[in-house]
């Protein structure tokens, strides 16, 4: 079972959760009067999110771990992430195809 301050760390490691948060902040200040152009604001968190996925520093922590799927290159049944819109295998990468 996990404490409150690691499941807050956990979460803090899901891009999505840093985006979110970068966005409310940007509105925040928008409304309290400050000039920030939040694309340009928005871009730079999402490549610096991209950088540290890519580095293995951030991941998804929700993703599902319960079931493992076939793999047609490992041939066996292996944890799969989501690539591209793909589930691939976390082993060799192979995308795995529809059945």
């Amino acid at each position: 079972m996990q404490t409150k301050g690691s499941q807050i760390i956990s979460r803090l490691k899901n891009p999505t959760v840093i985006l979110s948060i970068t966005s409310h902040l940007v509105s925040f200040f928008i409304l309290m009067g400050y000039k920030i152009n939040e694309g340009t604001v928005m871009a730079g968190v999402t490549i610096l999110c991209s950088i540290l996925v890519t580095l293995g520093i951030l991941s998804n922590p929700d993703y599902n771990t319960d079931n493992k799927l076939p793999c047609a290159i490992c041939k066996e049944k292996t944890y799969h992430v989501e690539v591209a819109g793909r589930k691939t295998c976390s082993i060799c990468g192979n995308p795995q195809t529809a059945s």
